[in-house]
């Protein structure tokens, strides 16, 4: 069983709990799991900014478990469904996805071998970002559906996610991806589904919004 929750804080209201960045709003999730302070995450989130003109940002929560509304998200401000058993049945869906498209950079010793120690450099050419996306596509059991076949793939531009964690300054670099997809095998499709795709899935990333195209 999977539930989506989500929540519509106006954004003056989630500064006054201290919602300033990623990592605030990655601690801020925990609180949806009040009585499981032990448990491993194993849950998805994605918070989308307000839209113009708009006072209200978007928080969205992915999880096996079901989650409880948080004292920094009103009442009427939550909302929570059981995703259907037959959700991921469908052949083709419409995708949107923010993720955190980039490659892990080994370093290097002293002595010039390659140290097991690595780094994540981000894609920021489009035409990388798309590869990407083409690759996670084929490890996740899906395909995108391009131009050959009348459809794009929209690619948003990128956007910087700072954060402070222990004093120390982090930064995510986000892209939103649009378009269609084909599974081509379910189990994968599935899993992609429920445990994200890509890194940074702790701090918002990798949630797979789908819209079944029938």
């Amino acid at each position: 069983m999977i539930w989506l929750a989500r929540a519509e804080p106006d954004m003056a209201h989630a500064l006054r709990h201290g919602l300033r960045d990623a990592y605030d709003w990655h601690k801020a999730a925990w609180q949806c799991f009040p009585h499981e302070p032990d448990a491993r995450r194993d849950f998805l989130t994605r918070l989308d900014p307000p839209q113009a003109g708009m006072r209200h940002c978007r928080f969205w929560l992915l999880s096996g478990r079901c989650p409880q509304r948080p004292d920094w998200c009103p009442p009427e401000s939550w909302g929570i469904k059981r995703v259907a058993p037959g959700f991921l049945g469908h052949e083709l869906y419409r995708f949107d996805l923010l993720a955190n498209p980039c490659r892990k950079l080994r370093a290097a010793e002293a002595d010039g071998r390659r140290g097991k120690n690595s780094r994540r450099k981000a894609l920021t050419r489009r035409e990388e970002q798309l590869d990407w996306l083409r690759r996670k596509a084929a490890q996740h059991g899906f395909q995108l559906l391009e131009e050959q076949e009348g459809a794009n793939v929209e690619i948003f531009p990128a956007e910087n996610h700072h954060f402070s964690k222990a004093g120390e300054h982090g930064l995510i670099v986000g892209v939103r991806f649009r378009g269609l997809l084909r599974v081509v095998e379910r189990q994968a499709f599935a899993e992609a589904f429920a445990r994200g795709i890509g890194s940074a899935r702790a701090f918002g990333f990798g949630l797979l919004m789908l819209e079944p195209l029938r």
